[in-house]
């Protein structure tokens, strides 16, 4: 028995089966362990090696990490010799243990909160659907996750938890709902070897969006070129 229980299982999590049992991960990526791969001691990042998403490479010391992933489509189904594929294609090497996982890629659980079950971080959805990046959220989600939780026992369950911790989660979803937007842009056909391009040649920009945005959503993507041209001036 518990008095409230937090979902934080990942992606596939068993807990978010007691709140939404339609829910099901969007996205999915394959990534393989290797010995160091020459050129990858810095992180090289692919976009055009899958069409709603992308590939990395980055060195770990011992061994490097290479993957790809995106968003999961049913009639375009990753597999494992598609990216030994990548990997050969860009550093030369032959790779077959090859793990894969379901991983969300913008899409959030509508109400992460039914009665004492709370979800945050991946079991609720919340990545960043343009990067598939999910750390800020689900430190951001366990936050408010406890504080909802102390303030429930506080006020002597004068509110419930849902009024207590959807208000907050709130904000999460709307930067998710703001980067879905413009992902359909990014990934484009027509739009997508245009914007990289922009952004390969335009580091500063890029630099700007990596560290005030994907790094602490301090600015909001629906604001990404006003608010970095007011940065700019001042």
């Amino acid at each position: 028995m518990y008095s409230i229980l937090i979902g934080a299982d990942g992606a596939n999590s068993q807990v978010r089966k007691l709140i939404d049992k339609e829910y099901k991960p969007n996205g999915f990526c394959l990534e393989v362990e290797e010995f160091p791969i020459k050129n990858s001691n810095n992180i090289n990042i692919h976009f055009d090696c899958f069409y709603k998403g992308y590939g990395w490479c980055f060195n770990k010391g011992s061994f490097s990490t290479v993957g790809f992933g995106g968003e999961y489509n049913k009639q375009k189904i990753l597999e494992s010799t598609e990216l030994s594929n990548v990997i050969f294609k860009y550093y030369n090497v032959n790779s077959k243990d090859v793990k894969g996982a379901f991983v969300p890629f913008g899409k959030f659980v509508k109400n992460p909160c039914k009665g004492n079950i709370l979800l945050i971080g991946d079991a609720a959805g919340f990545t960043d659907p343009i990067t598939g990046e999910g750390l800020y959220f689900c430190f951001k989600s366990a936050i408010y996750a406890c504080n909802a939780i102390k303030d429930y026992f506080s006020y002597n369950n004068k509110f419930t938890l849902e009024e207590l911790y959807l208000p907050k989660v709130r904000e999460i979803q709307e930067k998710i709902k703001e980067a879905n937007k413009l992902k359909k842009f990014i990934f484009n056909k027509v739009f997508k070897n245009l914007t990289f391009a922009f952004l390969k040649n335009n580091l500063e920009f890029t630099k700007y969006v990596c560290d005030d945005i994907i790094s602490t959503y301090t600015r909001n993507y629906k604001h990404i070129i006003s608010s970095y041209l007011l940065s700019r001036l001042k």
